[in-house]
């Protein structure tokens, strides 16, 4: 059996448990919000009730509002407004996770913060910000990524340069460990993330050998009519497409020649680049498309002649067989949408959005679950219970699970075997 790329990606657990269509996406947010919504106003009711109980059992005078009727309503974020406050955070958290942001962040890959801003988008597809604050969440995220994306840093250290360079001065180990097993909940503990970078730079190296005209870029199906394209027909069709005419294109003004060919596949890899970096990781591209379809949209964006020449090469030249037409359309028209999100995307300071978020900040602070704002106590008294009933159990309990864990090494598999599902066969991830 000859699995293609697709086959392989449509396996992932980005594929099967991360990707939505649009209505789906937009209903999964609705649903979290309103029932994260109907949590908190149950939990501020009872906590308001546990204050006013202990104030009166504390001989206080009850507060005014405790001898009203009705108590004061809870305004809670709405869908629009949780989004636009993660996407703030998100941005911090990125300014966080690489230099190209900041001369002052961690010296991370880009696949860090990139892994680290997905991990809090899908977290917050099945929690809600009115639940768990955005600011106590994105620095445990970028850990969690530097060990899932092989950079990992001690979390001594971790905290250390959140604390000195990045101006959380409170911050505490104890505050980064405490939300990881609740964000690890929240990504049904699957930490791979396939990210679009690697894509686009395959595509700047097959892109540059054409543009030099070398005969081994040619090993594509538009081409493959019997060896009649040499690399220099190539070449030509490049030199002979039109410009970009946005303002936005930093290419040669012309391109006469194989050097000003490269520069402009250079340019518009520089853009894209860009693209995938900021756009791509704060909209919703990474739940609606793949990677390669990201790659492609952001080069679109940086270059759509160039760009439609090089997805043209990819089908057989016979234009005029149908099932191959309607095939590139269907994919262009993938393309196009996820080039108009990237192209979109803006994300100014404005004054208006400056107001904006601060407004959403003071309300959510009215509306932030009170059972929840404590991680580091929360965690702790994890801890302890779990510690506690350790130590409540009887010798006989501990001395059987003993001889089950001499029994597994003995047998020479510490983890036990695979798991078997009822049938026999193994076990299917979730």
């Amino acid at each position: 059996m000859n699995l293609t790329e697709d086959d392989v990606y449509r396996a992932t657990t980005q594929y099967r448990l991360w990707s939505y269509s649009p209505s789906s996406l937009a209903s999964i947010r609705d649903e979290t919000n309103a029932n994260a919504a109907k949590r908190v106003v149950e939990a501020i009711r009872r906590h308001r009730s546990s204050t006013a109980t202990n104030a009166s059992s504390n001989g206080a005078e009850p507060a005014a509002a405790d001898h009203d009727s009705t108590e004061p309503a809870v305004d809670c974020l709405t869908p629009a407004e949780s989004a636009l406050l993660l996407t703030h955070y998100l941005h911090i958290l990125l300014t966080w996770s690489s230099t190209r942001h900041s001369p002052r962040a961690f010296p991370f890959p880009s696949a860090v913060g990139a892994t680290a801003v997905q991990y809090v988008r899908r977290f917050y597809l099945s929690n809600s910000p009115m639940t768990y604050h955005p600011k106590a969440i994105i620095a445990t995220a970028l850990f969690l990524a530097t060990k899932t994306e092989c950079a990992f840093n001690s979390v001594a250290d971790f905290s250390r340069k959140l604390r000195d360079d990045m101006g959380l001065k409170k911050m505490t180990e104890q505050e980064v460990l405490a939300p990881e097993f609740v964000l690890t909940q929240g990504l049904r503990f699957t930490f791979d993330v396939r990210h679009p970078f690697r894509g686009l730079r395959g595509g700047l190296i097959e892109l540059s050998a054409m543009a030099q005209g070398d005969s081994d870029a040619l090993l594509l199906p538009a081409f493959a009519n019997g060896g009649e394209t040499t690399g220099a027909d190539v070449q030509n069709e490049m030199l002979a497409l039109p410009l970009p005419q946005d303002d936005e294109y930093d290419g040669p003004s012309a391109v006469k020649s194989a050097s000003d060919l490269d520069k402009r596949v250079g340019a518009a890899f520089t853009r894209a680049d860009a693209l995938l970096q900021e756009a791509a990781l704060l909209t919703d591209a990474y739940f609606l498309y793949t990677p390669s379809q990201i790659w492609l949209g952001a080069m679109l964006v940086a270059d759509e002649p160039l760009t439609l020449y090089y997805f043209s090469t990819k089908f057989p030249a016979a234009e005029s067989d149908e099932v191959i037409k309607a095939k590139k359309a269907k994919i262009l028209a993938v393309l196009q949408a996820c080039a108009t999100m990237l192209r979109e995307w803006e994300w100014k300071p404005t004054p208006e959005r400056k107001e904006e978020l601060k407004r959403i900040d003071k309300k959510l602070y009215k509306c932030l679950n009170p059972d929840k704002k404590d991680l580091v106590g929360l965690n702790a008294a994890v801890k302890r219970g779990a510690a506690e009933a350790g130590a409540s159990g009887d010798g006989e309990e501990d001395n059987t699970r003993a001889k089950k864990k001499r029994k597994l090494e003995d047998e020479g598999d510490p983890f036990g075997g695979p798991l078997e599902s009822k049938n026999g066969e193994g076990k299917k991830e979730s």
